[in-house]
C-alpha cells in the first residue's frame, strides 16, 4: 500500500514537473536547425573626394590698368645739367597670350629746369616664367615726349623711344604689384631730357 502511493506520489511529481517546467527548459534549448543570422550593417557611404583646388593662371590674357608713380634721374646731354625730377603715371594694356604685353603708358614729369615734360608711348612687353606668381620682364616702346621749353612760348614735341626692364609680384589672379626701370630717349627739341625712369605701381587685370 506504501510502496503504490510513493510510486502515484512520484507520478503526480513527474507529470507536474512536465507540466511546468518543461516548456521553459525547452525555451533554453535551441534547435539544432536554427541557426541565428547576424543583423546586416548598415551601409556606409563612401565619402566624396574632393575636387583639387584648380592653380592659379598669373599668365592669362585680359585687359589691364596700371597707376604708378616714377622717378626721373636725368642723365642730360649737350653738357646741360638737371636734378631728379618724377610724377605719376598710368598704363592701359592687353595680355595678349603667354608671355606677350601690349600697353599704351603716360608719364608725367613735374617741372625739371623750367620743362614740364609729358610722355605717351606705345610699348611692347614679353615676359619670362608667365605662369609664375613672379615675372620678370623687357619692354620696349615708342612715342612723343611734349612740353614746354625754356624762352619757347610755344609747346614742343619730339619723338622719344622706352628701354625698359621690371618685374611683377601677382597677388591674385586680378592684382600685382610691378617695379621697373626705363631709359628713356627724347629726340630733337627735347634731346637733352635723357634720363632713367624707375618706379613702381599697382595694377588690376580684368
Amino acid at each position: 500500500m506504501t510502496d503504490r502511493k510513493t510510486a502515484l506520489t512520484l507520478a503526480f511529481a513527474l507529470v507536474f514537473f512536465a507540466l511546468s517546467g518543461a516548456p521553459a527548459f525547452a525555451d533554453e534549448i535551441e534547435s539544432p536547425g536554427t541557426i541565428e543570422t547576424p543583423e546586416a550593417a548598415e551601409p556606409v557611404e563612401a565619402a566624396e573626394p574632393e575636387e583639387p583646388e584648380e592653380p592659379a593662371e598669373y599668365g592669362r590674357s585680359g585687359v589691364y590698368l596700371e597707376l604708378d608713380g616714377h622717378v626721373m634721374v636725368p642723365v642730360f646731354r649737350k653738357g646741360r645739367s638737371g636734378s631728379v625730377s618724377g610724377g605719376p603715371g598710368a598704363r592701359a594694356g592687353w595680355r595678349v597670350a603667354g608671355p606677350f604685353a601690349v600697353e599704351l603708358q603716360y608719364e608725367w614729369n613735374a617741372e625739371l629746369e623750367s620743362d614740364a615734360a609729358n610722355l605717351i608711348t606705345v610699348n611692347g612687353k614679353v615676359f619670362a616664367f608667365s605662369e609664375k606668381r613672379i615675372q620678370p620682364f623687357v619692354r620696349i616702346g615708342l612715342g612723343v615726349i611734349f612740353g614746354d621749353r625754356p624762352n619757347h612760348a610755344d609747346m614742343k614735341s619730339s619723338f622719344v623711344a622706352r628701354f625698359g626692364i621690371g618685374g611683377d609680384y601677382w597677388i591674385t589672379e586680378n592684382w600685382a604689384a610691378t617695379v621697373y626701370g626705363d631709359w628713356v630717349l627724347p629726340t630733337d627739341h627735347f634731346a637733352y631730357l635723357n634720363h632713367f625712369s624707375i618706379g613702381s605701381g599697382i595694377r588690376y587685370r580684368f
